[in-house]
This record gives structure tokens, C-alpha cells and sequence, in this order.
């Protein structure tokens, strides 16, 4: 057999219940039950303690159980992503947070501390050799000190605080060898962007396991932003391989002694047989300074090229748990140094923690940057996730250090926004258009005159982007690479909809649960998405995610809001219970904020079916109770539907799709499309089997149920921290009964 990966080792390390009980050590595709070292919630803190009081409620033949957090070393808590919100209602949420911590002894960083991931990194939460999970997608950072740093989501973190473990899937690891070193100027945010345009789909859903000579040759800032931005890459988690730049880091920091025994675990490595699913490898010499986008992090342009287009920028960022270190802000104070922002431009700076504000401010690197024009923001997420000061109006262009700059994602849908290093930010307010340090005049900073940015900008249809050595069109929203053909119908603009979506008929779509069937007057009908990697943003507006009043109706409501263009008819008008999503490729990619699955769900959207679906959102559809299955053969046939169907006069929306019919024991999906003779042409395609475990857990309803039988069972035990019930690994023995609820088909 091949020896184990860096992540398989670690995963071994951090294995709970029955998982820890076997004689084979864990490996890629298996079901575990893991336990982490750690685990990060941050203002989705507010959403997760209701689920885990939950979890002790009682049953019809259970006892009540008092809230209690099974290891109190656990769980850290912080606030960073809303904290811009003065309201009574955050106020309030905000409190109800910090007393939950302060009642159940929690490590708790209040508001202006710091980004979470910065803190974790910072504070000893995150060693070598150990698994660190959070409530929020880019807890891939973990990785740059050695640890197996992924995401999971509310419901897991509920479940890890009340049992200590949860479920993974072992995702394929991929090893990405580094070898070489950067050129001077050259920094781990020009690797990372480097990666995601030259391997864009190597590694969707997949480890990334770093080794190789060059990785010892970055800075440890360097690796953070590195591991950060495998998030925006596909990865569902990072590591990579320590070591004694690891240690010394830490040990700066207090946190780890070089001699210590923990010191020991950066001597934890991949066997050299480890089996991979696949390596890449990049040369460090051959990057140079890049800039993605813009609005996707996939297709990056040399940074000399892209100066020589002077593209105008309204908005500069440097700020976000990617780019907002003291090796960041020194680079872009050493830009602007004696020289001014360009007076049409707003730089907007955060430093990634409080702790490193108060170290740029002592080595005066922070009044450098106010000296320039720089407005300074509360050390937080903000604007990164359009919460806050800060965000992107309609039309305007920007250029960040930030890690995502998705369609709607830093405020209006319509803003261009482009990532790049520090220096090139800093460099690109100094002269209103985007540029690198070398191109600035040290006579005349302002190369841009002060006429409005959107007329010497217009649309920014002719954006250009390099792809694999060849300029293209860089297309706007993703309607303009959809296979949907058929013009938009003669319907009221989106604005006209929007009384409609919050009206009565959607009002009345139930929450879908096992308790109460979902009423469906029809057969399903397909939802057309045909886009790649349809994000959470575009789902779920992150303006929405932490607003407190949004009953189930009303997430359903506001679904699919940065889907289409502002100016094209929303679909979600015309969604009905029951209707099936039929998507492309990495559906729900992005943010791990878990209204992406359930705001389907409250609107009654049956299934999510796609040619394949993000591993964090299938999670968060999973524990959730709403079924998602992946059919690769659907991407061929999304042409066909647009042509066949799409032409249709019944029709009031080309997203409308035909009738379904799913069978869950055969595992096919099949298409009724109208004929010439009105008929139905059926057309079947197979979809990917559900994995038991995965069965087991939608037909319970998601992993709460679980997470309630493991109290139980822990709290009429003679020790209180025995081992959870284990979970399943075999289908249920009673027939499923989800697909009922949804009304999908199954076989007699």
C-alpha cells in the first residue's frame, strides 16, 4: 500500500468514535469522524449558539439536557466581520455573543481585535501537526504554519461545540511542489494568483498539500496569503509541510518553544510514496507580478501589461486576513511615501488585527499611509464582504489585496474589481489608474486628470485579460458565457419584481422538513443555471448574512439577487415550490455562509442538481436537509435545453426549464422536453449515487439528529466525554423517505 499523505497523517492524528477505532489509517474518499484541535466562529456566532442550545432541547422520549460545551478548548470566538454596524440590533448581537463566551469560558476577541484567521494564527490557536477548522471558508489559511486548516459550517460548528467532532470526506489531495525562489519585488499574492490562472480547475473540491525546496524560501505572510487565496483556487482545505521558519514565528510570539515537543511535529511529512491524486508544480522564478480579473480570480494579466491599458480606479483596498499584515502595509507605505493619492481616487486601509496596527503605528508605517490620504477602517472584515464603510457603488472600478472579488461581492453587482499585491494597490491610488511601483513618476504622482472616471472608463465592455498567453474578452456577468441563447423575454425589468418577491405565493412555500411534506400542485420543473462556478454571493447576497430579522420566508425571498445583471429579469419571481436547480460546474463556490443552502430550501426549491457542486456548499446541503446531487453528463446537454425548450411560448423566462422526473434508486435523472407535437421527449441521464453515509444522514434529516443521540447517549454514561455514537457508514435500512418529502420519484 502507498504511504500517507501530510493531510491523511494529520487527519489520523484528529480521528473520533468509531473513526478512531480502526486499524487502517484514514485516507482519501473515506467518511471519518473527526475531532479538531480548534474551531473559529466569528459573527456567525449569533446563528450557531441557537442550533447548539438546540441540540439539548428535549424529545418526545428524551429528557431535557442543560447547554453544555463538551471541550471548552475548543471553540474560539470572534467578532470581525460586521463590526462597522453601530445598530441596537448588532449591538445586541454582539452581546448575546460575548456573554455566551464569558458563560461557558470560551476564548472570546471582541470587535476591532482583529480578523478571526489573524488572530488564530496569532494567539496559539493554530500549531503544526493539527487540524483547525472555522465557520468560514477561508480557514485555508491555517495551512502557512503547518496545520490542516478547512472550513465547515454553523450546523458542523453547533455540533463540534456540543459532541467535539463532526463528519469529513476526505477530499482527493493534490501536492503542489514548489520549487526555485521569487525574484525580488514578487510576493506570495502574485504566487497564489499565479496558481488559480495557470491550474483553474486542478484543484476544485481538493486538499492542497504544499512541499517542495521553495516552499522554505517564502516568508511566512508570504505562505499565509498563499494558503488564504487556495479558497478562491477550489480547494476545500490546505497544509502545508512546516518547518523551523514555522517554529521561529511562533516562538516570536511566545507560542512554542523550539525545543518544545509540539517544536517536534514539523517534523511531520508526506512519505515519499504518499499517493497524490495529482502534483503540480510551480517554478518561483517564473512568477511575476499579476493582477486578476477583473470579477474573477481566475484569469490574471502581467502587471506591466495591464499598466500600459490605464485603466482608471475609483477605489483602492488594502485591507482583508490576506494581504493586511505588517509585511503589506510596510510594502505600500514604501509606495507612497512623500507622495498623495490621486484625488479621484479613496484608499481605504485596515490592518489585519489590532496587535499589527499598534506595530505599524510604532515603526511609523501606519502614519505613512494616513499621510498619503488613506482613509483608515476598524481592523475587521468590511468591505471585503460589502458590509461597512467602504463598498463598491454602481460602475466603479477597483483594484484590492482582498482574496475575492466576485460578481456583488465588495457592494454593487456592476462594480469591476481587480486583485493584486500591496504595492501594485498602492501604486494604482497614487496614480488613478492601475500601474506598478516601477511605472510611477517621481516628478508627476498624478498620471490620471481629474475628469469622471466613468467617461474615460465607459461600459468596461472591451476589458482584457490575458488567458494562457492570449488576450480575450473578459466577460461581465456570466450570461454573457451562458449556453442560454434565447433573448431575454418581454417581461417588466428586475426593479419591477421586487414587491413580488416577498409576496403572499412565496409566503406560503413551507419550510421543507420530514414533519411536514412540501405541497406540490406539479411536476418539478428545472431551474436553468448553467454557469460555472456559480458563487455564494450570487445565491446569497452577503449584505443579507447577518441580519437577524430574516425570517425563513424572507431568505427565500431574496434569493439569486447577484445573479443576473441588475437590468435583466430576476428569475426568482417565477420560482414555485418544487422546482429543481439544474447548474454547471462548482455550484455554491465561495463563502461557506450557510443561507446559500437554506434559502433554497425555505423557498422550496426541491434539489440541486449539477454537473458537479462545491464540497463546502454539499455540506452545507447535507447537514441541512436539502439534496444535491451531481450529474456530469448535464453540461452537454444545457445547449440543448436553451434551443428545445427555451423557444417555447409558454415560457415567461429563459432560466425555465422542462419537467423532471428524479429516481433516487436508480439514480437518473430525467428531462421532458415539448416536441413539435406537444409531446414529451424524455431524456435521462445518471447521476453520481448519493454515498450511503451521506443517504443515512439526509434521511435523518441532516446531522443534528446525530449530534442530539450523541448527548444523550454521553450524558447517561459514567464519563461524560466518551466516545459520540458513532456515524453511520451504511444506508438506512427503512426506504429514504427525503425524496418524498420533495417530490421526486422513486422506484416501487
Amino acid at each position: 500500500m502507498n504511504g500517507l499523505t501530510l493531510t491523511e497523517k494529520i487527519v489520523g492524528l484528529h480521528l473520533a468514535g468509531a473513526s478512531a477505532d480502526k486499524s487502517t489509517p484514514p485516507r482519501q474518499g473515506d467518511f471519518v469522524q473527526i475531532r479538531p484541535r480548534r474551531i473559529l466562529t466569528h459573527d456567525n456566532s449569533a446563528a450557531v449558539i441557537p442550533k447548539f442550545n438546540g441540540l439539548f432541547a428535549s424529545g418526545d422520549s428524551q429528557p431535557e439536557l442543560t447547554p453544555a460545551i463538551f471541550d471548552s478548548s475548543q471553540p474560539v470566538l470572534a467578532l470581525d466581520h460586521d463590526i462597522q454596524n453601530h445598530t441596537s440590533d448588532n449591538l445586541a448581537r454582539y452581546a448575546t455573543i460575548e456573554r455566551f463566551a464569558r458563560t461557558h469560558a470560551l476564548p472570546f476577541h471582541r470587535a476591532g481585535s482583529g480578523i478571526g484567521h489573524q488572530l488564530m494564527l496569532d494567539r496559539g490557536h493554530v500549531l503544526p501537526g493539527t487540524l483547525v477548522v472555522a465557520s468560514d471558508s477561508h480557514a485555508n489559511a491555517y495551512g502557512a504554519l503547518g496545520a490542516l486548516g478547512l472550513p465547515v459550517v454553523r450546523t458542523d460548528a453547533a455540533v463540534i461545540w456540543a459532541t467535539g467532532s463532526t463528519w469529513w470526506h476526505i477530499p482527493p489531495v493534490v501536492n503542489i511542489r514548489l520549487i526555485n525562489t521569487l525574484a525580488p519585488g514578487v510576493t506570495g499574492k502574485d504566487v497564489i494568483i499565479a496558481l488559480c490562472a495557470r491550474f483553474p480547475t486542478d484543484l476544485q473540491n481538493a486538499v492542497a498539500e504544499f512541499t517542495g525546496p521553495g516552499l522554505s524560501t517564502l516568508s511566512i505572510s508570504d505562505r499565509i496569503a498563499i494558503a488564504n487565496m487556495t479558497t478562491e483556487w477550489g480547494a476545500i482545505a490546505c497544509v502545508m509541510q512546516s518547518d523551523g521558519a514555522v517554529v521561529d514565528y511562533l516562538a516570536a510570539r511566545a507560542l512554542m518553544s523550539p525545543e518544545s515537543a509540539l517544536a517536534r511535529e514539523t517534523h511531520l511529512a508526506p512519505d515519499p510514496d504518499a499517493r497524490y491524486a495529482r502534483t503540480l508544480t510551480l517554478d518561483l522564478s517564473t512568477v511575476e507580478p499579476s493582477i486578476a480579473g477583473p470579477n474573477r480570480t481566475d484569469v490574471a494579466t502581467p502587471a506591466s501589461e495591464l499598466a500600459a491599458r490605464r485603466i482608471p480606479i475609483d477605489v483602492a483596498y488594502l485591507l482583508s486576513c490576506v494581504n493586511a499584515r505588517l509585511p503589506d502595509l510596510a510594502q505600500a507605505a514604501d509606495v507612497v511615501r512623500s507622495r498623495h493619492i490621486h484625488p479621484l481616487v479613496t484608499l481605504y486601509i485596515a490592518a489585519a488585527s489590532a496587535d499589527i496596527q499598534r506595530e505599524a503605528e510604532a515603526q511609523g508605517i501606519w502614519q505613512t499611509l494616513l499621510a498619503c490620504g488613506a482613509t483608515p477602517l476598524p481592523s475587521g472584515c468590511g468591505p471585503c464582504i460589502g458590509l461597512g464603510s467602504g463598498t463598491l457603488s454602481p460602475n466603479q472600478t477597483a483594484i484590492s489585496a482582498t482574496n475575492r472579488n466576485f460578481p456583488g461581492r465588495m457592494g454593487d453587482r456592476s462594480a469591476q474589481v481587480y486583485l493584486a499585491s500591496p504595492a501594485i494597490v498602492a501604486a494604482s491610488a497614487i496614480a488613478g489608474y492601475i500601474t506598478t511601483p516601477d511605472l510611477l513618476s517621481e516628478e508627476d504622482t498624478h498620471h490620471r486628470d481629474t475628469e469622471s472616471t466613468k467617461a474615460r472608463q465607459g461600459t468596461g465592455s472591451n476589458t482584457q485579460c490575458e488567458v494562457n498567453g492570449a488576450l480575450q474578452a473578459t466577460p461581465q456577468s456570466p450570461q454573457e458565457h451562458s449556453p442560454l441563447t434565447p433573448p431575454w423575454p418581454s417581461v417588466a425589468p428586475r426593479g419591477e419584481h421586487a414587491a413580488s418577491v416577498s409576496s403572499p405565493p412565496i409566503a406560503q412555500c413551507p419550510v421543507p422538513s420530514a414533519s411536514s411534506p412540501l405541497p406540490i400542485a406539479s411536476p418539478p420543473r428545472a431551474i436553468l443555471l448553467p454557469e460555472s462556478d456559480i458563487s455564494t454571493d450570487a445565491i446569497y447576497a452577503g449584505r443579507h448574512t447577518y441580519r437577524n430579522d430574516m425570517s425563513p420566508a424572507d431568505m427565500g425571498s431574496v434569493m439569486f439577487e447577484n445573479l443576473d445583471p441588475a437590468d435583466s429579469p430576476s428569475i426568482a419571481p417565477h420560482i414555485r415550490a418544487g422546482d429543481i436547480i439544474l447548474a454547471g460546474r462548482n455550484f455554491g463556490r465561495g463563502s461557506s455562509r450557510e443561507q446559500a443552502a437554506t434559502a433554497l430550501k425555505h423557498r422550496g426549491i426541491a434539489a440541486v442538481i449539477a454537473v458537479s457542486i462545491n464540497a463546502t456548499y454539499l455540506r452545507n446541503a447535507i447537514n441541512n436537509g436539502l439534496l444535491a446531487l451531481e450529474c456530469p453528463e448535464l453540461e452537454s446537454l444545457f445547449a440543448q435545453l436553451a434551443r428545445e425548450h427555451g423557444g417555447s411560448r409558454e415560457i415567461t423566462h429563459p432560466r425555465l426549464g422542462p419537467s423532471i422526473t428524479l429516481d433516487l434508486e436508480s439514480s437518473t435523472l430525467t428531462l421532458h422536453l415539448p416536441t413539435m407535437n406537444s409531446a414529451a421527449a424524455p431524456i435521462a441521464l445518471p447521476l453520481r449515487p448519493l454515498a450511503p453515509f451521506m443517504r443515512s444522514l439526509l434521511d435523518s434529516g441532516g446531522v443534528e439528529p446525530w449530534a442530539r443521540a450523541t448527548l444523550h447517549h454521553t450524558r447517561h454514561s459514567i464519563n461524560a466525554h466518551s466516545s459520540p455514537v458513532p456515524l453511520s457508514n451504511h444506508a438506512p435500512s427503512k426506504p429514504l423517505s427525503l425524496p418524498g418529502i420533495f417530490a421526486v420519484h422513486l422506484s416501487p
